[in-house]
């Protein structure tokens, strides 16, 4: 299950949400993906101007063509697609051990292990395409970007790959590790005001129902502080990073999945206007 004390969390806005979720369907649906399409049916639903290069740059690739797997996470936390993707690279694996001399393999065999459909590990192989040298390309449907087949052999990249899969979740910890704090613009002071003004707010709320020792409490005064020394980093950096602690809170009992849910709308309503 995606855990938010391993990778980033993304807050989407319902047009981001919205795009997304359209981006998604078509690509496990194996159709190449239409902007024209997608924009007329999200009519009423987006702003007129939006564009997808609005959305973070980790959840779409392929100019926007393509969703990430942090972009199935950001839309569905409870997702088991990191199952999922470990489990067809493990059953590739076994059969490249099998027979270590073919070339090909056909979809079937890969979902006759994993006990996935054909069209869902046709959808897999494309994720796995984006974080890394899987394959060499291979056959497709008529018209559709549905895998039939796939060309691992002879290649001496794609057989280390898979035979040292270290499991996906790694794999996109190192790649998040390229791509630095995302973009974003930084605090004004006005904002830098509202964000210590929450802060203080949230400190507040801790303190009247925390139930934990004194010695607890002192730590999570200094855990929260402690984002009063980041307001230099980009606005969704900060937002992504206080997220993180109250989510290494919740994990660990210290704070109650109900109080974290409330410290979280304390900012819900100066989201948008501060431009997370």
């Amino acid at each position: 299950m995606f855990t938010i004390a391993n990778f980033p969390i993304f807050i989407l806005t319902n047009p981001e949400r919205f795009w997304l979720d359209q981006v998604y369907d078509w690509n496990r649906q194996g159709k190449r993906f239409s902007f024209e399409h997608v924009r007329v049916k999200l009519e009423g639903r987006i702003p007129n101007d939006f564009t997808y290069q609005e959305i973070d740059s980790r959840l779409l690739e392929h100019n926007g063509c393509s969703i990430t797997i942090l972009g199935i996470l950001a839309l569905d936390p409870e997702s088991f697609i990191l199952q999922e993707i470990n489990a067809t690279a493990k059953a590739i694996r076994q059969l490249i051990m099998e027979d270590v001399d073919r070339h090909t393999l056909s979809i079937e065999q890969i979902s006759s292990i994993t006990g996935l459909t054909s069209l869902h590990t046709s959808f897999i192989i494309h994720l796995l395409s984006l974080i890394g040298h899987f394959n060499t390309g291979g056959s497709f449907e008529e018209n559709l970007n549905i895998y039939k087949s796939i060309r691992i052999g002879g290649n001496e990249t794609i057989f280390n790959n898979y035979v040292a899969f270290p499991g996906v979740e790694k794999i996109i910890l190192n790649r998040l590790k390229s791509y630095g704090y995302p973009p974003g613009a930084k605090f004004s002071q006005e904002e830098i005001f509202t964000a210590n003004e929450k802060l203080d707010l949230i400190i507040e709320k801790i303190e009247t129902r925390f139930e934990g020792t004194q010695l607890e409490l002192h730590d999570i005064r200094n855990e929260i502080n402690e984002m009063r020394n980041y307001f230099s980093l980009p606005k969704r950096s900060w937002w992504h990073m206080l997220l993180g602690k109250l989510g290494e809170m919740t994990l660990s009992g210290i704070v109650s999945e109900t109080l974290s849910k409330e410290i979280i709308s304390t900012f819900s309503n100066v989201i948008r206007r501060i431009g997370f």
